[in-house]
């Protein structure tokens, strides 16, 4: 998290996925359903990789602030389809 700190959100979006970047996925894509009072009002949410592209932070982001609220994780790439 403190890495993910120290750079701006411009700086993250200009590495892409592949490069420890981020990426967006829609809401309903998420297997679990958050615990915070704004679920319903989700639109998309955004994926760090972290720990050699094991694992993923998952959270969401106000567009008008610059505030990353982590809603879950996921250790074992069973929280979204990846792909695979």
């Amino acid at each position: 998290m403190q890495e993910l700190s120290n750079q701006t959100w411009r700086y993250w979006g200009q590495l892409g996925k592949s490069q420890v970047g981020y990426e967006t996925l829609p809401f309903s894509n998420i297997k679990f359903t958050p615990n915070i009072n704004t679920a319903e009002s989700i639109q998309k949410v955004i994926i760090f990789r972290f720990f050699k592209d094991n694992y993923r932070i998952i959270g969401v982001k106000e567009d008008d602030n610059h505030v990353f609220y982590v809603i879950g994780f996921d250790f074992d790439h069973s929280v979204y389809d990846h792909g695979n």
